[in-house]
């Protein structure tokens, strides 16, 4: 026997089936938000006013009879590895669906929170001139996969082909460039980190012959870190825009609500664009006190320069993924939370 109906009534139907012959000692199921990946299952028996651990709060029905019984067997959703996990992810939309989608396949809810959206440069016509002389340049340099797909895109808009590249060597700052690189088939000679630009410029150096000529295609507004320190070894350097960042309107009382309420286990940042978008849609103030409830929320960091971006609000991100891929993050966050008690 399912019900659906209002909790309040689940004392009064109890009541009433009892009185038409139902066996005081028939199991009972109470289920909170059946099907989705906030589901709570609570069993009890017909004489309890409410199966043990039952909260009450909107729960749609509930099961009775010795079905109920089969529940530890059936119970495909519960064992999942992060079921009754709630994660905000503030990636862009556009790049946020793989993290999206096996956070999900693992039995997490997941609040899609985008803080950063990306968008084209104002002008392509620095990049276009620099491929259209690629012949000049020793080394090509890919800060995002979001560079190194512009870079591609317009490789082809202009005429051109993989043929282009030949004679130049090309690293990748971060696997997701590098991966995005793989995906044309190309294999980059070098893919690092940028925490250090000083060492990727010296290794980046190292590697070249005489006076070294660098493409370095990253976003507007992008760290100048990296083109400085390899102009401070005497390299020539051309920057070439392949994308900006910008902060769309979404809005976060959702995240807001589910931290007050002690429901969200955590929110996840992919890059320093989402984390500065945070802070601008809800304020400095507000942006690092919703942060710093640890207890509720732990902070998930993509990458190196994500966690430095979070520590400049004074916090200390929980959760680090080793590489700035959608994949590390996903697994930093389901070792951590896989291990955590649930709220």
């Amino acid at each position: 026997l399912v019900l659906y109906r209002e909790p309040a009534s689940i004392r009064d139907v109890a009541n009433a089936l009892i009185r038409h012959g139902r066996a005081p000692e028939t199991p009972v199921a109470v289920v909170e938000a059946a099907s989705s990946p906030g589901q709570r299952v609570f069993a009890g028996d017909a004489r309890r006013d409410r199966p043990a651990g039952e909260r009450g709060a909107g729960a749609p029905g509930d099961v009775r009879g010795q079905a109920v019984l089969l529940r530890e067997r059936l119970a495909w959703r519960e064992k999942r590895r992060l079921h009754g996990r709630s994660v905000a992810v503030t990636g862009a939309r556009a790049r946020a669906g793989e993290v999206v989608r096996v956070l999900e396949e693992l039995g997490a809810e997941v609040l899609l929170a985008p803080c950063v959206e990306t968008l084209a440069p104002p002008s392509w016509e620095p990049l276009d001139a620099a491929i259209g002389r690629m012949g000049e340049f020793d080394w090509l340099v890919l800060t995002s996969a979001e560079g190194a797909e512009a870079f591609l895109s317009r490789l082809r808009e202009k005429g051109r082909d993989l043929r282009a590249l030949g004679g130049v060597r090309i690293a990748a700052v971060g696997s997701a460039a590098a991966e995005g690189l793989r995906g044309a088939r190309l294999e980059p000679e070098l893919v690092a980190e940028v925490s250090n630009p000083a060492t990727l410029a010296r290794a980046l150096a190292g590697m070249a012959v005489g006076g070294p000529r660098f493409l370095v295609v990253q976003a507007v507004a992008g760290r100048e870190a990296l083109p400085d320190a390899l102009r401070a070894l005497g390299a020539s350097v051309t920057v070439a825009p392949a994308s900006q960042t910008a902060c769309p309107n979404t809005d976060l009382e959702p995240v807001r609500r589910r931290c007050a309420e002690g429901r969200l286990s955590a929110i996840a940042f992919a890059s320093p664009p989402a984390v500065r978008g945070f802070v601008q849609l809800l304020g400095e103030l507000e942006a690092s006190r919703l942060l710093a409830h640890t207890a509720i929320a732990a902070i998930a960091a993509s990458g190196p320069a994500t966690r430095e971006a979070i520590e400049q609000l004074g916090l200390q991100p929980a959760i680090e993924a080793g590489e700035a891929t959608a994949r590390s993050l996903v697994e930093a966050l389901a070792a951590y939370l896989g291990n955590s008690p649930i709220t």
